[in-house]
């Protein structure tokens, strides 16, 4: 019989080194990608995104409080007498409400209301099929604490939030067309505060931009579609406009929150889906 010892030896020789370049292809493999250059948001990428933002948000117009207020008259002058309303049962975090239903055959204007057990009203919903508009209002101590009004036509929607005072405390505006919502945020009657969120096209942006009382503003853009350093912070000068670089005063580079992993851009539905 031949030895077979020393071709054994070999053999076992050519397989360690066989693993020993493996493992060192596979600790090369992670270095070039740890290594490797992160793609993050730049300063002059967010100056870019905040002219943008302010641009888009100068040229969209929401509905006002006048808006509001006439269709809440016309909310208001809906007779249902005479009309036998639909009722059926809500459930609302845990608690059964009753759903009455108001329809005007003749019109085709609906008038929807929420009550809870004592017959307090704690959301209506009236629509006016001639204007295509639809207003909902909610309420907490039968006051209104917040209207949201849609123009079925455009998809447009704006809603106001209300302080114990009747004050809007803060507007939430969707213009489809643009694909983006404008919150602004008030304080003791002034704009404190406007964020664009634009969701779209396979991208997720937004920007905020904080006025302060001395006049100075600060620019918070963020790319959610990055994981890390995505969000940049820019600080202007009173008075002073982001689009000219001696009004700036600096720049600060954060990471929030971006799109969860496993979640892609849908062109059927139009938004971000998770994939899993």
């Amino acid at each position: 019989m031949h030895n077979m010892n020393g071709l054994e030896g070999r053999f076992t020789g050519f397989l360690h080194l066989g693993r020993m370049k493996l493992l060192v292809l596979v600790v090369l493999a992670l270095f070039l990608v740890c290594t490797a250059p992160v793609v993050c948001l730049t300063g002059e990428e967010a100056i870019d995104m905040a002219i943008a933002a302010e641009d888009t948000v100068q040229g969209m117009t929401s509905a006002t409080q006048d808006d509001i207020n006439a269709v809440a008259g016309q909310a208001d002058e809906f007779d249902t007498g005479g009309i036998v309303p639909q009722q059926s049962t809500q459930i609302i975090g845990g608690v059964e409400y009753t759903v009455y239903e108001y329809t005007d055959p003749v019109t085709g204007e609906a008038l929807t209301q929420v009550k809870d057990s004592d017959g307090n009203i704690i959301r209506s919903e009236y629509r006016d099929p001639e204007s295509n508009t639809v207003l909902t209002a909610e309420y907490e101590n039968g006051q209104v604490v917040s209207n949201t009004l849609v123009n079925e036509e455009t998809g447009e929607s704006t809603k106001l939030d209300y302080d114990e005072t009747g004050a809007v405390t803060e507007s939430e505006y969707y213009d489809p067309e643009v694909g983006a919502t404008l919150t602004t945020e008030y304080e003791n009657g002034r704009v404190a505060s406007e964020t664009l969120l634009t969701i779209g096209d396979g991208k997720m942006e937004s920007t905020t931009i904080e006025y302060k009382e001395d006049g100075s503003k600060t620019y918070k853009t963020v790319d959610y579609t990055e994981s890390i350093d995505n969000a940049v912070v820019t600080t202007v000068v009173a008075g002073g406009d982001i689009a000219n670089p001696d009004d700036i005063e600096g720049q600060t580079l954060e990471t929030q929150p971006g799109i969860p992993p496993g979640t892609s851009w849908c062109d059927v539905t139009g938004q971000y889906e998770f994939s899993g």
